[in-house]
């Protein structure tokens, strides 16, 4: 962590800048240095790393200096529970209209911290790419748990990464069985299991020109 003095006369040196990305472990801090201020009202990309507990305030408050945001990812987060990630996107849904992408990548989100993201993303209306990637918090059997929000987040985005740990062979099939019976799956999967059944290859197989509007789904490594 960075001490006082450094954060000020760094956040003074990037308020002149025209910053449009930063990645950092700092963002709370600087967030709260006016100086910093004219550079995030023009940042369109931030990627927060190591955020823990006792950062989230500052984490959600400084989400709300960000008007212009289209890409967000929150890497190697020590905090991932329900209330966090409901806040996390009720703050996206409010102030960052424009966003785009949005990662969750490393973040310990049990099954309900993962049905809150999903459950925010049909109202954020121009984002088109999601990446949830939780920590073994989530089993592979929870995905069931989240499907029916998987599906609508699927309705809404083009590109959604849903890389569940430790996802064995038989665990995919069985969610691809499940997706499959859905009337008007909304999903596209570029690889499918060899052992797919013909009718999970018919509803979700990336084989013809009429599903390239779906959403290209990746739930395993």
């Amino acid at each position: 962590m960075a001490d006082d003095v450094t954060i000020e006369n760094l956040a003074t040196a990037l308020g002149h800048t025209h910053l449009k990305h930063l990645g950092c472990n700092i963002f709370m801090q600087l967030v709260r240095c006016p100086a910093a201020a004219p550079m995030f009202r023009q940042l369109q990309e931030l990627q927060v790393v190591e955020l823990r507990a006792d950062d989230v305030d500052a984490f959600i408050n400084g989400l709300s200096y960000l008007p212009v945001l289209q890409s967000l990812s929150v890497v190697q987060s020590a905090i991932g529970s329900r209330d966090f990630a409901t806040l996390v996107m009720e703050t996206l849904i409010t102030t960052c209209p424009r966003l785009e992408n949005l990662r969750f990548a490393s973040v310990p989100l049990d099954r309900s911290g993962v049905a809150a993201v999903l459950a925010g993303v049909p109202r954020l209306p121009r984002l088109k790419w999601l990446n949830v990637t939780p920590t073994p918090s989530m089993l592979p059997t929870d995905i069931f748990y989240v499907l029916s929000g998987l599906i609508a987040a699927g309705r809404h985005v083009r590109d959604l990464l849903f890389f569940v740990p430790m996802l064995q062979d038989d665990d995919e099939l069985a969610v691809l069985q499940a997706l499959a019976l859905v009337r008007e799956v909304p999903f596209i999967c570029e690889k499918l299991p060899p052992n797919a059944d013909a009718y999970v290859v018919d509803a979700l197989g990336a084989h013809n020109n009429k599903q390239s509007d779906r959403c290209r789904l990746r739930i395993s490594w």
